[in-house]
């Protein structure tokens, strides 16, 4: 008899375990770059609500790095261009965007040494740019643009923290970045000679998920856009708080050169992100 009662002691001990094991969820990797756009992710990783509701947050060095580790399934779900999107999208098919974050009205800018003119007669451009991200879209739409043929340029693959520390050349160049990692090129000597707004190429940003992913973790899901929402509000309401949490991140020396870079972006639009969507589906 006492044998007995020991053996079932020892089956509910198993049982229980084997309910605690059950409950244990794996928390949802979301990833993101250092761009204006995402600044209220930022704010929610700063102030502990993403960890808060299951949601390990990764930073990422570039929009080109969050698309290889999601190629890579190092990563659920993440903050991506329309770019990336289709990118992305060719490894996952059920990729989706399932949430408009913002639109580009200036935020994406490219930079350089020379005019156009000056640029049309060179023959040895140098073009600084972080490759496989959407700053390739930007390039493509210049050059063509501006009649510059690409036979005549060198593409050099430019992380955002060696924008920053870019220097003045000598030769021609064209330094193709996104906002905030334009800080100070105008003091080196850099001009804006176009953006992706006047050169009518819009962009957009979303959160990107996987279909399938997306509805086993409904809840998960939105959590994570009323966290976005949440934060946001706190960015519109009082921006000064705003800026306070997110700078360590994103290191602005003035408060003005960040609420100037928030005049870069949109966070409404006409738009709905189903249209946005089915215009990169078509291209």
């Amino acid at each position: 008899m006492k044998s007995r009662y020991i053996l079932q002691f020892f089956i509910l001990i198993i049982f229980l375990f084997s309910g605690c094991q059950k409950k244990i969820e794996e928390p949802t990797v979301l990833a993101a770059n250092l761009w204006i756009g995402y600044a209220p992710l930022y704010y929610a990783f700063e102030k502990d609500w993403l960890r808060q509701n299951g949601i390990k947050f990764v930073v990422t060095m570039s929009l080109g790095q969050t698309l290889e580790y999601y190629k890579k399934g190092s990563i659920d779900i993440f903050g991506g261009t329309n770019y990336e999107y289709k990118e992305a999208k060719r490894v996952k098919k059920d990729l989706q965007a399932i949430k408009l974050l913002d639109i580009s009205k200036g935020g994406d800018l490219i930079y350089s040494n020379r005019s156009i003119d000056e640029l049309r007669g060179s023959k040895n451009i140098d073009i600084y740019e972080e490759t496989n991200s959407v700053n390739s879209l930007l390039v493509k739409k210049f050059l063509q643009t501006y009649k510059i043929e690409e036979k005549n340029t060198n593409l050099i693959n430019t992380s955002a923290g060696k924008f920053l520390k870019l220097k003045m050349k000598k030769n021609p160049v064209l330094l193709v970045v996104y906002k905030p990692n334009d800080k100070n090129l105008k003091k080196r000597g850099f001009r804006v000679l176009d953006t992706a707004k006047s050169l009518n190429l819009t962009i957009f940003d979303a959160l990107l998920v996987s279909k399938k992913y997306a509805q086993k973790h409904q809840e998960k899901i939105a959590k994570i856009k009323k966290i976005f929402d949440k934060a946001l509000q706190i960015l519109k309401n009082n921006p000064q708080k705003f800026y306070e949490v997110i700078n360590p991140r994103f290191n602005y020396k003035h408060y003005s050169d960040f609420t100037n870079d928030l005049k870069s972006i949109s966070w409404k639009s006409n738009k709905s992100l189903n249209s946005l969507v089915t215009q990169e589906e078509i291209k």
